[in-house]
């Protein structure tokens, strides 16, 4: 008769356990904070991963690139054409969105590419280009969304800066500046949110495997040169970063904790260390620090 008891005893604990786990996962889905979002360049990289995420957590998506074709095929993600250097494209996705989504919870603006050439013989235009899908595009989104939501109350925006606005990326000038702009104009809105119930995040990637460097613009580099030599450790850095779908990890992490502010993620030498030195250590005793660090 005791053993029965405890077997009872014990089945009964299982159930509250269970049921109380269950409350616990059911409060942390993402899915009770947003229904909806729009995820930019989010047909490969960092903006695939967040996709798959959300998604996952039952959040239905707008996902962009140029080539929509190019979207992983998802009953809850609505694939869009959408180049942020061309007005057309963007008042096309706009109107789209304001018919089939006229209510944006989540604003994700992740779209970007990268320039590798030293400035002085940079693309004449990709200086434009980069600025525009950089950091001109998500402020164009911004402007577009940011007020619906104040007038909500409700809302999150994501631009998806780098740590590259602190420690800027040899031979990618327009790179690092572009998320320089993006991280401060974010740091921006955060001030003039605070208090309406918007939460702003500056996210912060450090080096993911997500194929970055394979669609990367340069030309043609000897590797006994400078610029080879700085590309060979990028390229090394990149095969030994951590799997791309951590950063949506810590993404989500953030978005459950309903805040706004920095969110660094990476490696713990990138994400952790890295940012902390920045704040405490001067411009002039970390540019040698970057230069041996890319054999430059």
């Amino acid at each position: 008769m005791r053993i029965l008891r405890f077997r009872k005893y014990a089945r009964t604990e299982l159930r509250i356990a269970q049921t109380f786990l269950n409350a616990i996962n059911h409060r942390m889905q993402l899915s009770n904070q947003f229904k909806n979002a729009i995820v930019t360049g989010a047909s490969r990289g960092l903006g695939r991963e967040f996709s798959k995420m959300l998604l996952a957590e039952g959040i239905e998506v707008w996902g962009t690139a140029r080539d929509a074709k190019s979207i992983p095929i998802h009953d809850s993600m609505h694939a869009c054409s959408l180049d942020l250097t061309d007005t057309l494209s963007i008042a096309n996705f706009l109107n789209k969105i304001v018919e089939e989504c006229p209510s944006v919870d989540l604003l994700i603006n992740n779209a970007g590419y990268g320039v590798y050439s030293p400035f002085e013989t940079f693309p004449v235009g990709d200086i434009t280009r980069q600025i525009e899908v950089m950091l001109t595009g998500p402020i164009r989104l911004c402007r577009v969304f940011y007020p619906q939501m104040l007038k909500r109350g409700t809302g999150t925006i994501v631009n998806v800066a780098s740590l590259a606005a602190e420690f800027p990326l040899p031979m990618m000038p327009l790179y690092n500046a572009s998320k320089a702009g993006l991280s401060r104009f974010t740091k921006t809105l955060e001030l003039e949110a605070k208090g309406s119930g918007i939460h702003i995040i500056d996210f912060q990637p450090g080096d993911y495997k997500t194929g970055f460097n394979d669609s990367v613009v340069h030309q043609k580099l000897q590797a006994n040169s400078r610029e080879g030599r700085v590309w060979s450790v990028l390229e090394k850095h990149l095969q030994s970063a951590p799997p791309a779908y951590r950063s949506a990890e810590d993404l989500r992490r953030a978005l459950l904790k309903q805040k706004s502010g920095l969110v660094t993620s990476g490696s713990f030498f990138q994400a952790r260390l890295a940012p902390f030195l920045a704040r405490f250590v001067a411009w002039s005793v970390v540019c040698p620090v970057i230069r041996n660090y890319y054999k430059m």
